[in-house]
């Protein structure tokens, strides 16, 4: 990506409005000029996300390929369609009910195993997670206000970095300051990819004077179970500390749809503890 590109973001950053909270600038943009081959100009490509080895890659403006709304031929650029909603229902459920994927595989490929369209207000940061698949995720154009920082690490078994992931609190910072870490940062209509198994955190920005009701955002997009990584992402999950270690339907049952549908072609509900079994023999 150019120079001039880079410098348009550097200057996004600087004059971010970050809800009063300190976050080190001047990290975050010599990590955004270590990241710059990461920006894609042309058209989102699953191949090329496949047939890439970086954690993270940024397809500007490529929204519309991935996603739609129900009712359009592209994503609104207005939220115009949103304030229309509660004449009908909330927002919450016309995002949930309107937006949708495109994303297809055949089972042989990969499989959506879980999509997340919800809505955020004010200024959001996430506390580092990594999550069983390659997340897809886009800002729709209609949120003109906001961008977000991401900050991620390699995949799990390249990290070189010393890192208290148990400890959730200023995760941007202190990832910012670890070895190995990088930035993007996402405007409106931009699609973000993580590789399997990125540790990432998220910050949700707003361009300066924006007015308090305008500033929203949300999490729209997919996490997407790779066939060749799924045993990885399954092995990954049966050892973090949480109710997937317990084996809890909660916890895994998103996972054991992926793989029953990969495996078989489909999925039944009511044959939980018979698919975890066949499930948890295929990692041995």
């Amino acid at each position: 990506m150019t120079a001039t590109f880079i410098e348009s973001l550097a200057r996004l950053i600087d004059a971010g409005d970050y809800g009063g909270k300190h976050y080190d600038l001047e990290k975050i943009k010599t990590r955004l000029s270590c990241s710059k081959d990461r920006y894609i100009s042309s058209p989102f490509s699953w191949q090329r996300v496949v047939e890439s080895n970086a954690p993270a890659l940024l397809f500007r403006g490529a929204c519309d390929i991935i996603a739609g709304v129900h009712g359009y031929k592209r994503i609104p650029t207005d939220p115009q369609h949103l304030r229309d909603a509660p004449k009908t229902t909330s927002v919450i459920r016309f995002v949930e009910e309107a937006y949708y994927s495109k994303l297809k595989f055949s089972r042989d490929e990969a499989y959506v195993y879980k999509s997340e369209y919800w809505m955020q207000v004010r200024n959001r940061e996430s506390p580092i997670h990594v999550d069983h698949g390659r997340v897809v995720s886009y800002i729709p154009p209609c949120a003109k206000d906001c961008f977000k920082v991401w900050v991620f690490f390699p995949p799990e078994s390249e990290k070189r970095t010393v890192f208290n992931y148990g400890y959730k609190d200023d995760s941007i910072n202190r990832m910012l300051q670890a070895t190995g870490s990088g930035v993007l940062v996402q405007r409106p209509g931009d699609v973000v990819v993580l590789n399997n198994l990125v540790f990432h955190s998220v910050l949700l920005v707003y361009k300066p004077g924006t007015p308090e009701t305008n500033k929203w955002g949300g999490v729209f997009g997919d996490i997407v179970v790779r066939e060749k990584d799924r045993c990885a992402s399954f092995r990954y999950a049966t050892k973090v500390a949480s109710g997937a270690k317990k084996g809890s339907r909660e916890a895994w049952e998103s996972l054991l749809s992926a793989y029953s549908m990969m495996e078989e072609g489909d999925y039944a509900p009511e044959y939980f503890e018979e698919e975890k079994k066949k499930f948890m023999a295929k990692l041995e």
